[in-house]
């Protein structure tokens, strides 16, 4: 956490403040990231299976107004690949699947949850209260879940290959989906949070759904500053491309490595100049008091990514 004297900045930035603007879905998720180490230490065989071939690509944004919308329609403009948005944006389908695994501890649960005991005796003779299916099974059937909703909807449609965008996602979500689908392709994006929060302002968006809302600054800052921290530090954990929405639309970051990156044929880089459903932030801008808050907040991530 950033050190201040100043009380309005020291609350803003407060573990009490963040929890009341940045939803434990979201805080907590790191939590993932640690049961899945200890997954794979203690069923090692659960993370590893011959048929795991398909390759989703995952684009993952520091929020709203970052750009995503623009890459998503990049990455979809090259044959065959359709990359889904936020689908079902409220109901955090990623999260709360990813959550499932958040308890899993070096003690829980318990290796005798899944033996069935005294080989000698049949199961209705034996204490099977806990008795549970192995965690491959779990790991299969999230994959089931995930592959059913957006793979098969995907060729349905008649494309070949498909993904997901989504702004609430955060880099131990990114681990997970890794987990699942190992030879997944991602992406990030970010822009600097005061032009994103420009974009966006007066929005009625929730990070979750319904007590979450994005549209005060605070929230927004963290938000952005929780995701976009996560992205920089664990980008190589999953083999992900970090792209800074400024350099993508002055040129700056070619889109042929986005493709490159993604193994993608030509992506229409005629889409940078062509804007779809924009929503007027040319007619929007933020009061000092929004930037002050913001600022305070996310000063220090601003002055390391070059935004300030």
């Amino acid at each position: 956490m950033q050190r201040t004297n100043n009380p309005v900045k020291a609350f803003l930035l407060s573990d009490y403040y963040r929890s009341r603007v940045l939803a434990p879905e979201i805080r907590h998720s790191e939590r993932v990231s640690a049961a899945l180490a200890i997954v794979r230490g203690r069923w090692p065989d659960a993370s590893q299976n011959s048929t795991d071939t398909e390759s989703p690509v995952f684009l993952l944004s520091a929020g709203w107004g970052s750009g995503s919308t623009l890459l998503q329609r990049l990455i979809t403009s090259a044959s065959g690949v359709l990359i889904w948005g936020e689908p079902h944006d409220h109901a955090i389908p990623v999260h709360r699947l990813a959550q499932m695994l958040a308890p899993i501890s070096d003690k829980w649960p318990k290796d005798s949850y899944f033996n069935s005991g005294d080989k000698s005796k049949p199961l209705h003779e034996q204490w099977i209260a806990n008795y549970s299916p192995p965690i491959a099974a779990l790991r299969r059937a999230h994959r089931s879940f995930i592959e059913a909703w957006l793979k098969e909807s995907a060729m349905a449609l008649g494309y070949d290959q498909w993904g997901l965008k989504d702004v609430r996602l955060t880099i131990d979500h990114a681990r997970y989906l890794r987990w699942l689908f190992p030879d997944s392709k991602f992406v990030f994006i970010y822009r600097d949070v005061l032009s994103s929060y420009r974009s966006c302002k007066n929005v009625r968006w929730f990070s979750v759904w319904p007590d979450y809302r994005v549209s005060p600054p605070a929230a927004f800052a963290h938000h952005w500053m929780h995701l976009l921290s996560g992205f920089i530090a664990g980008a190589k954990d999953v083999d992900g491309l970090l792209i800074k929405y400024e350099d993508l639309v002055s040129g700056a970051l070619p889109v042929s490595k986005i493709a490159k990156h993604l193994g993608l044929d030509t992506i229409d880089d005629t889409l940078l100049h062509d804007k779809i459903g924009a929503r007027g932030s040319s007619n929007k801008s933020v009061s000092p008091l929004e930037k002050y808050i913001i600022q305070s907040i996310t000063g220090d991530l601003r002055k390391a990514v070059n935004y300030d």
